[in-house]
């Protein structure tokens, strides 16, 4: 009778578990979100102890487990070290509940399910970040990711999507497209910024073109004089010369955060200016490299009034 309540109890509250982990909290309806590692974890528990208990009744049930279990100190150790290994497997994979996209994509806009109470602002996507913190993404960001997985055909810096981007700035085939998909992107979700010192909306296949006079320097992003908005274009440069690479920041702190870009590899092997397609980065500020990122240049045309 006791082995029936506890597994009565070790279900109760893993339903309860993953219960909590399907529920907003708010109206109680069920949301698309992700399986917590503890729900998760729990959940095995759950069932690897049920399936001993059943293959205990009904398979051994000519065997009293607990009187085996007492009366050998080796059997009793081994009972012992297999709830130890239930027990660690909950615990190594408890982590946070993450929330999936729910949002359905298309070029420059988005529509938002917020997993929160809020209302999303016009024009963006509500987010939430590592705090918690509810905030705006801006739409040309999540045209931006649309991209994502986007990868060069054949020779070097050619196929369908790369000479879309190419010659959205009046580029051909063959030529670095970096900077050509943040003007591609910014175009495709309407966005009239950034803006050069004549007030001219900014669109080139040069990444050195985005650095204006109203950029942010690395070296204020560095210091946290300047905090760099969400959607900012990210410019890097080579040497001292007119040539770099750009991308968007999606979220960026200090010295540090994660961009999208184009023309880049998706990891540290490969080149970072000339790779094969559309990937997210972590990206830190280096100032002393000879590849480095100069300036973050905003999006926001209130910025720009």
């Amino acid at each position: 009778m006791k082995a029936e309540k506890f597994l009565t109890a070790l279900l109760l509250a893993t339903g309860t578990a993953v219960y909590a982990t399907f529920t907003d909290g708010g109206d109680g309806a069920v949301t698309p979100i992700e399986l917590s590692g503890f729900a998760a974890g729990l959940l095995k528990a759950a069932l690897a102890v049920g399936l001993f208990w059943a293959f205990d009744r009904y398979v051994l049930d000519e065997i009293d487990t607990v009187a085996e279990l007492k009366a050998g100190n080796v059997a009793y150790a081994l009972a012992l070290l297999a709830l130890a290994v239930l027990l660690a497997a909950t615990v190594a994979t408890a982590q946070p509940a993450v929330a999936l996209p729910t949002a359905t994509e298309t070029d420059g806009e988005a529509a938002c399910r917020c997993v929160c109470s809020c209302t999303p602002p016009a024009g963006g996507r509500a987010e939430r970040g590592p705090s918690e913190v509810v905030r705006a993404r801006p739409a040309h960001l999540d045209t931006a990711l649309a991209y994502l997985g986007t990868v060069e055909r054949g020779r070097n810096n050619r196929g369908p999507r790369v000479e879309r981007f190419l010659g959205s700035v009046g580029l051909g085939p063959g030529n670095p497209w970096c900077a050509a998909y943040v003007s591609y992107v910014l175009d495709v979700a309407g966005v009239r910024a950034p803006l050069d010192g004549r007030r001219r909306v900014i669109r080139s296949g040069l990444a050195a073109r985005f650095i204006t006079a109203r950029s942010i320097r690395a070296s204020e992003a560095l210091r946290g004089t300047k905090k760099v908005p969400s959607g900012a274009v990210v410019v890097w440069r080579k040497g001292n010369g007119p040539y770099g690479h750009a991308g968007f920041a999606v979220t960026w702190d200090g010295a540090s955060g994660e961009t999208v870009e184009g023309n880049t590899s998706s990891g540290q092997a490969g080149s970072q200016r000339d790779g094969d397609g559309v990937w997210r980065r972590e990206r830190r500020i280096t100032p002393g490299s000879y590849f480095r990122i100069v300036s973050f240049t905003p999006v926001d045309p209130a910025y720009w009034r």
